[in-house]
C-alpha cells in the first residue's frame, strides 16, 4: 500500500481501511450499494475520496494472494465488489485521477493474473463519457499501454470475449480502431492477416475498422438480427468484392496452415529426460472471436464460391491434431450458421457426414430440420432437392472457348477429368495457351467447379449408402427428378438396384436396374415398372440368396460398377447363437483394435462415443452407440480398454471388443425383434470397425512390439477365418480371377489367394491381406506404399470402396514377378529360407 501512503497520507488511508472493514458485502446476501456504511459514508464522500478509495481497493486486489484464495469465489471478494460499485455510477475524475487508477492497475502490477478482477469495463465507460472528446496525448499513450497489458494477460478466468471487448473499448477511446483495423492477438494468422490490412488504403481501412469494431463484440452461439442488419449496411458500404477478396485470403490461409506439436526435452536432476509437448496454434482465441463475427457476416452472400469456402473452413475448424482435435470450434459453428442462413443445404448435409463431433452433428441436424420445416417438406426430401447438378448431363458438361472445347466428366466417386479438344474434335493434352491468357477467370471457375463436384460426389455417395439403413420410400416422380434424371445424382443412382412398389401397402415390391435406358430384372429381362408409385433402394438382406447371386452375375456380365457396395453388400442374418443369447450378439467379441482408428471409423459411420484413457477419471471403455430414430432404436457396441500401452495424450492404444446390443428407451430389445435390414447394417458397421482397425491387419504389428500377451490373436486373425467382408471379397475374386493377368499363376485355396512367382509361391490371406511363403509358411511383410499409383486402378471391380481387395490384387501382381522386385526389405525376406 506504499502507493497510497505516498499520495494521500496515513490518516486518509486509515479512513479507507475503516470503510473497507465495516462494509458487509459477500456478493450473495448483501449488495455493496445496499450496505449502510457504503450508502451513508462512501457514496456521499467527495469524488476525490471515492477515486482514492477505488485505488485503495485496486491495491487490495493486487495484494491479495489469488493463488491461495478460492479461484471460483474470488469474483465475490469484497474489494472486487466495492471497486465495481464505485465506477458503476458516475464518478467525476480528472485526467490525473484516471492515470493514477490505470497505474494502480497496470504499472505497479507485478502479475497479469489479476486483470480479470479489475473493474475495467465500468472504468472505460467513465473515461469514454468524461474524457474521450478532450483526451490528452499522455492519457492516450497510457491507455494504449493498458491495452497491451490486457492483450498479454493470460489468466484463465479472463474469457476471450471479455478480453476482446476490453481491447475494443480502449481502442475506441484512443481512436486507434478508426485508423488501423487489426486482429488483436499476436499469432501466425494475425501476422499474415494484419499485413494484408496494413496495405489497404485509408478509406478501405476505415470501412474495415467499422466492421472489426462490430464483429469483435459478438457473443453467444449465433448472432442477433440486429448484428446481421448492421453488418449488412457496413458490407454494402465496403463493397462485396472488397470483402470477399480479403475474407477468402484469410479463409485460404487457415485452410492451408495447421497446428503443430512442439517437443521440448527436459533433463531431470537424476539425469533422466522427458519430452514436454505443447501445441502451437495458428489462431488465438481472441482472434477467433473476431473471425467468428466475420463468418456470420458471410451469410449475406449466397454464391457457390462463398458456400464452398464456408463449408471447407467449417470442416477445418473441427480437424485438428491429437492434442487439439477441434482447433477453433466456435468459428466452425459460425460457418455452419452462415451456411444455414444462406440455405447451403447440400453443404450442411455433407458436413453432417464428415464432422465427427456429436454436438456439431446435432447442431447441423437442428439447422437442417428448421430449413425443412420452413419449406413444409421432410429433411430427406429437402436434401435431395438441394443437390447441385453442376450443369451436368449424363455425368459430363462442356465449356466452349472460341473453337476449343473443355469437357468435365465424372470418372469415379470423388473423381472427375477435365479434357480439352481442338476445333477438329481431336484431344488437346494441356490447357490451350490462349485460354490461360484470355479466359483466366473462367478457367479458375471451372477448376473450382471440378473441385466442388468431386467433394459433392463423395458426400452424396455416402448419403446414398446411409439410405440403405432406411425403409424410406419416395414417389416415382421424386426419384425421376432428383435421382435418375439429375445431372450429378444420375451418375450415382442409375448403376444401383431399386425396389419398386405398387403403393405404400405393397410389402414385397419388385427389384430392377436401369440397363441401357431400360429397367431390367435380375436376369437382365425387361420389366414393366410403369404402374408402380413408390421406390426405395434394394437391400440384399431382404432378398433370396439366389436373387443376390443373379444380380451379382448381371453386374459382372455387363461390367457395371456400383458407386458403393449394394449387390455385393455383406449380409448379416440372425444366427442360432444369437437367437439363444436373445439380447446380444457375440459375433464380433474378443478382437483387439487400434482404438484411435476404430473410433474414427465409428464416428465416420455416424456412431458416437469417446476414447478411453489412462489419465485420472479416464473412461475404461470405448463403447459406441448409433441412434436409429426411424426404428426408435439405439445400437450399442461394447469395448474395453487394454491397459498396457497408451499414447502421449494418455489414450489407451488398444481396446478389446465385446457385445452388440439394441435398446429402445434404454430397455434391451431381443435381437429377433430387430428388423432384418437394420440388424444387417449395424452388424456390417461393426464388422467394418473390426475388419479395418484390428491389429491383425497390420503386417508390422508383431515385429514392432505389439502386445506380447496377444501375439496369438494377431496370428489367428491374420491367417484365420474370413469375416463377412472378406467372404464378399473372396466371392468377387472368384468371379474376376479368370479375367485377370494373374489367372495363369494364381488360384484360390480356402482363405488364401495363392500366387506362384518365379522364386517362391505365396499365400495371400483374403481377409487381412497378410502373406505366407511356401513351403514353410514363412511370414512375408509387405507394407503397401500409398504414395505409388494403384496398379489395380484400370481393373474392372463391380463396386467402389474395398481397399482390401485392391491390396490383395496389388500384392498378387507384385509377387507373380518376384524376380523383378528391387525393394531390399522384400527381397531379403524372399531369399531367406
Amino acid at each position: 500500500m506504499a502507493f497510497l501512503y505516498d499520495t494521500i497520507g496515513r490518516e486518509q488511508y486509515d479512513i479507507y481501511q475503516d470503510w473497507f472493514n465495516r462494509i458487509k458485502a459477500d456478493g450473495y446476501n448483501t449488495k455493496v450499494n445496499e450496505d449502510e456504511t457504503y450508502k451513508k459514508e462512501v457514496d456521499k464522500a467527495s469524488p476525490a475520496d471515492r477515486v482514492n478509495f477505488l485505488i485503495f481497493c485496486i491495491e487490495y486486489i493486487r495484494g491479495k494472494n489469488q493463488y491461495v484464495s478460492n479461484i471460483h469465489t474470488g469474483y465475490y471478494d469484497k474489494q472486487v465488489l466495492i471497486a465495481q460499485q464505485l465506477v458503476r455510477k458516475k464518478l467525476p475524475m480528472t485526467e490525473d485521477d484516471v492515470l493514477r487508477i490505470l497505474q494502480a492497475m497496470f504499472e505497479r502490477n507485478g502479475y497479469d493474473d489479476y486483470v480479470v478482477y479489475y473493474p475495467i469495463k465500468y472504468l472505460l465507460n467513465q473515461i469514454k463519457e468524461q474524457h474521450k472528446a478532450t483526451l490528452s496525448e499522455n492519457l492516450r499513450e497510457y491507455l494504449r499501454y493498458s491495452c497491451q497489458c490486457v492483450q498479454e494477460s493470460g489468466y484463465l478466468l479472463y474469457k476471450d470475449k471479455q478480453k476482446s471487448n476490453t481491447i475494443n473499448q480502449i481502442r475506441e477511446i484512443t481512436g486507434d480502431s478508426e485508423l488501423k483495423p487489426a486482429f488483436p492477438n499476436p499469432d501466425p494468422f494475425a501476422e499474415y492477416a494484419n499485413t494484408l490490412m496494413a496495405n489497404l488504403s485509408s478509406e478501405l481501412a476505415t470501412k474495415w475498422a467499422k466492421i472489426f469494431n462490430l464483429a469483435i463484440k459478438v457473443t453467444g452461439g449465433k448472432p442477433s438480427q440486429k448484428y446481421l442488419n448492421e453488418t449488412k449496411i457496413l458490407l454494402d458500404d465496403l463493397g462485396e468484392d472488397n470483402f470477399k477478396t480479403m475474407i477468402y485470403a484469410w479463409f485460404d490461409w487457415l485452410l492451408h496452415n495447421k497446428e503443430t506439436i512442439i517437443t521440448t526435452q527436459h533433463i531431470l536432476s537424476d539425469g533422466r529426460t522427458y519430452d514436454n509437448k505443447t501445441v502451437q496454434i495458428v489462431l488465438s482465441p481472441n482472434n477467433e472471436v473476431l473471425m467468428k463475427g466475420l463468418a456470420w457476416a458471410c451469410s449475406h452472400f449466397y454464391d457457390n464460391e462463398m458456400l464452398g469456402k464456408l463449408s471447407a473452413l467449417a470442416l477445418r475448424s473441427y480437424s485438428g491434431i491429437s492434442f487439439l482435435p477441434f482447433p477453433f470450434a466456435s468459428l466452425g459453428n459460425a460457418c455452419i450458421f452462415a451456411l444455414y442462413r444462406a440455405n447451403g443445404v447440400a453443404h450442411l448435409s455433407r458436413l453432417s457426414l464428415r464432422i465427427k463431433a456429436k454436438n456439431v452433428q446435432n447442431l447441423i441436424a437442428k439447422y437442417l430440420d428448421e430449413l425443412a420445416s420452413e419449406r413444409g417438406i421432410s429433411r430427406d426430401e429437402m436434401e435431395d432437392m438441394a443437390v447441385d447438378d453442376f450443369g451436368l448431363q449424363q455425368g459430363s458438361r462442356e465449356y466452349a472457348f472460341n473453337d476449343y472445347t473443355a469437357k468435365l466428366t465424372i470418372t469415379g466417386v470423388g473423381k472427375s477429368d477435365l479434357q480439352w479438344f481442338k476445333p477438329d474434335g481431336s484431344p488437346q493434352k494441356t490447357v490451350p495457351a490462349f485460354v490461360k491468357e484470355a479466359f483466366a477467370d473462367q478457367l479458375k471457375e471451372i477448376k473450382a467447379t471440378q473441385k466442388n463436384l468431386n467433394t459433392m460426389l463423395t458426400a452424396q455417395r455416402d448419403r446414398l449408402d446411409r439410405l440403405l439403413r432406411s425403409e424410406r420410400r419416395v414417389s416415382i416422380a421424386h426419384a425421376q427428378q432428383y435421382y435418375w434424371q439429375h445431372g450429378l445424382m444420375s451418375w450415382l443412382t442409375l448403376p444401383l438396384i431399386w425396389q419398386f412398389y405398387q403403393d405404400d401397402n405393397d410389402t414385397v415390391g419388385v427389384s430392377a436396374l436401369c440397363l441401357n435406358g431400360v429397367w431390367v430384372n435380375e436376369l437382365g429381362e425387361p420389366i414393366d415398372v410403369s404402374g408402380c408409385l413408390k421406390v426405395n433402394l434394394f437391400h440384399p438382406a431382404l432378398a433370396t440368396q439366389q436373387s443376390v447371386v443373379n444380380w451379382r452375375n448381371l453386374l459382372i456380365k455387363n461390367e457395371i460398377i456400383q458407386p458403393m457396395k449394394q449387390a455385393f453388400r455383406e449380409i448379416y442374418l440372425l444366427t442360432d447363437a444369437e437367437i439363444n443369447t436373445r439380447t446380444y450378439s457375440n459375433r464380433f467379441a474378443a478382437h483387439i483394435l487400434k482404438q484411435h482408428q476404430y473410433m474414427t471409423l465409428a464416428r465416420g459411420r455416424g456412431w458416437s462415443g469417446s476414447l478411453c484413457g489412462a489419465y485420472d477419471d479416464g473412461r475404461d471403455d470405448a463403447n459406441v452407440s448409433l441412434d436409429l430414430p426411424e426404428y426408435d432404436l439405439t445400437a450399442h457396441f461394447w469395448t474395453a480398454a487394454i491397459e498396457e500401452n497408451f499414447v502421449d495424450s494418455g489414450i489407451w492404444q488398444y481396446i478389446s471388443t465385446d457385445q452388440v446390443r439394441f435398446t429402445r428407451n434404454e430397455n434391451v430389445v431381443n435381437l429377433i425383434d430387430i428388423p432384418p435390414r437394420i440388424f444387417s447394417e449395424v452388424l456390417r458397421d461393426v464388422d467394418l470397425f473390426v475388419g479395418v482397425a484390428s491389429v491383425g491387419n497390420d503386417p508390422t504389428w508383431a515385429d514392432n512390439g505389439g502386445l506380447p500377451n496377444h501375439r496369438n490373436y494377431w496370428q489367428s486373425y491374420s491367417f484365420g477365418d474370413l469375416s463377412e467382408v472378406a467372404k464378399t471379397r473372396k466371392s468377387v475374386l472368384e468371379m474376376l480371377l479368370p479375367r485377370l493377368k494373374i489367372a495363369k499363376v494364381s488360384h484360390i485355396d480356402g482363405n488364401f489367394l495363392v500366387v506362384k512367382g518365379k522364386l517362391r509361391t505365396y499365400k495371400i490371406h483374403i481377409g487381412s491381406t497378410n502373406i505366407l511363403m511356401l513351403p514353410n509358411d514363412q511370414y512375408l511383410c509387405i507394407v503397401p506404399d500409398r504414395s505409388k499409383k494403384d496398379v489395380t486402378g484400370k481393373l474392372f471391380i463391380p463396386f467402389e470402396g474395398d481397399n482390401g481387395l485392391s491390396v490383395v490384387l496389388s500384392k498378387a501382381m507384385l509377387l507373380m514377378d518376384d524376380d523383378k522386385i528391387t525393394d531390399g526389405t522384400i527381397t531379403s525376406q524372399i531369399g531367406r529360407k
